[in-house]
């Protein structure tokens, strides 16, 4: 009995850890970006008194500071998957709508013009020659 994991396991084994060590990185880098913006010049006017000026993303607690690298990263990896899905959906969707209403008309088109061929059989099985039977 063979002891030894399967080679998908051992792939397994090798993808979980390296697409975990890269999104850490991608986190960390995120939370270093933070901390390199500084000062944002946003204006948050409620009611015409104005809540908030100038955010300071530098002045951010720590934990403030992780969670929105965190948001971060989950909202680019989203966008990995859901704009190309989108893409793919969208593209699927403008085919069918295209392709649809030709093959109606192709499929209205044969059923209008199957007398035709049924007649243009006919007549060429009526005009060959027969196959002799001695041959």
């Amino acid at each position: 009995m063979r002891t030894d994991p399967t080679p998908r396991r051992r792939r397994l084994a090798l993808v979980l850890p390296t697409l975990a060590l890269l999104a850490a990185g991608a986190l960390l880098a995120l939370w270093l970006a933070i901390d390199a913006i500084g000062t944002i010049p946003v204006s948050v006017t409620i009611d015409g008194q104005e809540m908030l000026r100038d955010l300071d993303l530098a002045a951010l607690h720590p934990g403030h500071k992780f969670a929105l690298a965190a948001a971060l990263l989950v909202l680019g990896l989203t966008l990995l998957v859901a704009v190309p899905l989108a893409l793919l959906l969208s593209a699927g969707a403008a085919l069918v709508v295209v392709l649809l209403p030709l093959a109606a008309t192709l499929l209205a088109l044969a059923i209008a013009l199957s007398p035709l061929a049924l007649l243009g059989w006919l007549l060429w099985r009526a005009t060959r020659r027969s196959p002799s039977i001695g041959a």
